[in-house]
């Protein structure tokens, strides 16, 4: 008999944390649901995530952490927990807070992982803090990395949609500086965050979430953050060469509205505040 392997996943309230549970449930996994409530308080919609085990646990508290993972004899955490509030998070009596949630939570876990040599699995997005440059963001993708390495991660992935999808796609990105118009530039930041990722973390293997625009049976387009076929080809090349492992080729399916992009179409990076989206992009 095939023994199968007992996960703890996080954040179970949310969409992803519920929908990992289900997928787990389907797969034939033991998995434990966890959230900050005393109980299960996600979408009661009749799947097996609302009946399956559930603990509660406050990420921010490292001792309630280590209490929940070994009594629950997990051998994997996929950790999907996180403040995703983001215009919320842009707060400034919101800031700590979300870093102990997104940052400090996520080290909690780690750390316990570590310690136990119990394999964990961050599954996240860009929505983590508010970016003002180029710089700083690819500085928190450097930083990310090199934390999940300490931490004992083997892997990661880099979020292609949103801010890095927006930036390569000829729909959404406007800019006329060397990160806009040609191929070459607006690939450039992706390609810069990947090297900035194997600086910071080497020998950790890194996944490439890459979004391609695809036709409909019109001829229109299908999404709008990522690059036609043709261009994530070549780019999907580029990012073999820079030292990435592995590509998850996705469709396109951003909205263009860029408010939620990380950072949001406010910020700086775009431009000033508050212009209209062809004129910040």
């Amino acid at each position: 008999m095939e023994l199968k392997m007992k996960v703890l996943v996080t954040g179970v309230a949310g969409q992803l944390g519920h929908d990992v549970m289900n997928e787990l449930a389907k797969r034939g996994y033991e998995a434990i649901g966890s959230d900050i409530s005393p109980e299960y308080s996600g979408e009661t919609d009749g799947t097996a995530v609302v009946t399956m085990p559930y603990v509660s646990m406050d990420i921010t508290d490292s001792a309630a952490v280590e209490k929940t993972i070994t009594e629950s004899g997990a051998d994997v955490v996929i950790h999907c927990a996180a403040w995703t509030a983001v215009d919320l998070a842009e707060d400034e009596d919101k800031i700590d807070k979300v870093r102990s949630i997104n940052a400090g939570g996520t080290q909690n876990i780690a750390n316990v992982c570590k310690k136990f040599d119990c394999k964990m699995v961050y599954i996240s997005t860009d929505y983590v803090e508010l970016w003002t440059d180029f710089v700083t963001a690819e500085s928190k993708e450097e930083e990310a990395a090199r934390l999940a390495k300490e931490a004992g991660i083997d892997a990661i992935e880099v979020h292609g949609d949103r801010l890095l999808g927006s930036l390569c796609s000829t729909i959404l990105n406007h800019r006329t500086d060397e990160y806009g118009g040609a191929f070459e530039n607006r690939i450039r930041y992706a390609l810069e965050v990947v090297e900035a990722i194997k600086a910071a973390a080497p020998g950790l293997m890194i996944e490439y979430k890459l979004p391609i625009v695809t036709e409909n049976e019109d001829g229109s387009l299908r999404g709008k953050g990522g690059l036609v076929e043709a261009e994530g080809v070549e780019f999907a090349k580029l990012l073999e060469k820079a030292g990435v492992d592995m590509i998850q080729v996705a469709q396109a399916n951003h909205t263009g509205n860029m408010a939620d992009v990380r950072p949001c179409r406010y910020s700086s990076l775009f431009g000033s505040e508050r212009h209209s989206l062809s004129s910040v992009c």
